[in-house]
């Protein structure tokens, strides 16, 4: 989790930023604002639904649809359809101290989970085994730098430990105060690399699908330690996985699960730094194309949507049969019809033309018809 090569110390440092802002961000991701009033309720953002994806992530001058993947969008292509790699978060949370051991351990076999240093009721520091060297720990209390201003906090400040794979791979402790107690939670999360389709729509990318991948981006493990390190400095003034403030309201809408809050925060950061970074070595690339080695490349393209549903409940596929049918079904009429006899030239019987042929009278056209035995024939 070293400086990419790629980058020099202050891009690295711009990317490292990027994800930290969002890490700092940790309170606006969970909580539930509602109201009394149901016309009312309008006027708030449930953060339920922020973490489900329905609202979107600004993150280095890109909107992203929200979601657990982290990477990059290129280019801006109205409806653009890329492929990028990334990886898709995945975490579990809990706040029972009989699953909290196993869940440390699912990421870290080896190491046993950190303890918390206690004075009192007041947190001081977290006890935790030496840190190998390709690992990162992150600790709340150790990046406030001895603040004593830091203390006037009081309730308002949490704890928060986290530890790090380069892989991205990770878990966390977070100690809050409840009531004259502490409440701990425990996550853990593994990072799983992906080669994402995503889609423009509207200046918003979007992850279409996924599929396993084998490599992972290169910068995911350094962006998830940044956005851990802002989650840190959250958590000491007051930020929290768990829902914050809420209220009674009609009709309910259920808090975000703490490990929604984790995957979707993660995906963002790391969203953040691989936009940066992509963007970046694509510039990079084109101006100096010839001095550079092949590449993967992003596949970007556009593509006009036939159907605005999209492909839910797989309408997507029906409409390509339906239309790719009844391309063929008018194939097949006009080679089966194209033998027939016809009548040649562009001529329209009008009505009044029509009861004179009635008569067995003459038309006045280029041509002149007349119905033989209920059959219409040209005259001779």
């Amino acid at each position: 989790m070293e400086r990419t090569p790629y980058l020099d110390e202050t891009l690295q440092g711009a990317v490292d930023k990027l994800s930290f802002t969002v890490g700092m961000q940790l309170g606006n991701y969970n909580g539930k604002v509602l109201n009394q009033n149901w016309n009312l309720l309008c006027s708030f953002t449930p953060k339920s639904e922020q973490v489900a994806g329905n609202t979107t992530s600004r993150v280095a001058g890109r909107t992203y649809s929200k979601d657990t993947y982290a990477y990059g969008a290129l280019g801006g292509l109205q409806n653009g359809l890329l492929e990028v790699p990334g990886v898709q978060f995945v975490a579990q949370c809990s706040s029972n101290p009989t699953e909290a051991e196993a869940i440390w351990r699912s990421v870290f076999p080896e190491r046993s989970l950190p303890e918390p240093s206690m004075n009192g009721t007041d947190l001081v520091g977290f006890n935790d085994a030496p840190v190998p060297a390709q690992m990162r720990s992150i600790n709340s209390e150790a990046s406030a730098g001895g603040n004593a201003e830091d203390e006037n906090i009081g309730n308002f400040r949490h704890g928060m430990y986290a530890l790090v794979q380069p892989t991205a791979d990770g878990a966390l402790i977070t100690v809050e105060p409840d009531g004259l107690q502490n409440k701990v939670t425990v996550c853990s999360w593994k990072a799983l690399p992906k080669l994402v389709y995503a889609q423009t729509v509207n200046f918003t990318a979007r992850s279409l699908r996924v599929e396993d991948a084998k490599v992972y981006p290169s910068i995911i493990g350094r962006a998830t330690w940044s956005t851990l390190e802002g989650m840190t400095r959250a958590a000491r003034y007051g930020a929290s996985l768990q829902p914050i403030f809420e209220t009674v309201a009609a009709p309910p809408l259920p808090p975000p699960l703490p490990s929604q809050v984790l995957e979707i925060i993660l995906a963002d950061g790391g969203k953040a730094a691989m936009t940066f970074f992509n963007m970046y070595a694509y510039d990079k690339r084109n101006a100096n194309r010839a001095q550079l080695a092949p590449s993967c490349d992003s596949n970007n393209r556009t593509v006009s949507e036939h159907w605005m549903f999209g492909n839910a409940r797989n309408l997507g596929y029906i409409a390509i049969v339906w239309t790719t049918g009844m391309g063929i079904f008018a194939k097949v009429m006009v080679i089966r019809l194209k033998p027939r006899r016809r009548i040649r030239g562009d001529w329209t019987l009008g009505v009044a033309e029509a009861f004179e042929l009635g008569k067995d009278e003459k038309v006045n056209q280029e041509r002149v018809f007349c119905v033989v035995n209920g059959k219409l024939a040209e005259r001779i």
